[in-house]
């Protein structure tokens, strides 16, 4: 049980990171400013915490039996599954998007506009896929560290998380693709 505290802990910390990398993006889209060293600075402590997140959830889940009987208690189990399938689908879109601007850069110069638009469905497929697996997420994050017991304020706690997350998603969508077209497509 300690193994998931330590990974709640981490996952909230993770989102903290999200949060500011998001902040610094949508500031650098908006602005159209740039410093190489804030990027790191902005990305790279969220990288390491997903990467910690990740492999101290790969090790409850296959050393303690985490949510593996899965079908034992279909009903109870619906965000693990979706825990799980964000957390998969998370690492192939990651890959993605730590190119995404070079790929914005060559399809754009190539004129192959119908490239640019799919790896922009993709990217924003990404935010998505990482705005689930944080709203699903939090409230467990909490129950986990035995700061949330009660169904109620569970239930409330994921509404406002994914109303939330799909709001920080399409805020930033909108400025990514604004961003996107004033910089490639004009």
């Amino acid at each position: 049980m300690k193994l998931k505290k330590i990974n709640a802990v981490i996952s909230l910390l993770t989102v903290l990171f999200l949060l500011a990398h998001i902040v610094y993006n949508a500031f650098c889209y908006l602005t159209m400013y740039y410093n190489p060293v804030l990027k790191i600075v902005f990305s790279v402590p969220f990288m390491f915490a997903v990467m910690i997140h990740a492999v101290l959830g790969m090790l409850s889940v296959f050393l303690l039996s985490d949510g593996t009987a899965l079908a034992d208690y279909p009903g109870l189990n619906r965000k693990t599954v979706l825990q799980r399938v964000t957390a998969a689908l998370f690492f192939p879109l990651l890959m993605l998007h730590v190119k995404v601007f070079e790929f914005y850069s060559f399809a754009s110069g190539a004129g192959n506009y119908i490239l640019f638009f799919l790896i922009l469905a993709a990217d924003i497929l990404f935010y998505l896929i990482a705005a689930l697996h944080v709203s699903v997420s939090i409230s467990r994050a909490f129950i986990t560290l035995g700061i949330l017991s009660s169904k109620e304020i569970q239930e409330k706690i994921d509404r406002a998380a994914i109303v939330t997350a799909l709001s920080i998603v399409i805020i930033a969508a909108v400025i990514i693709v604004k961003g996107l077209i004033f910089m490639f497509l004009k």
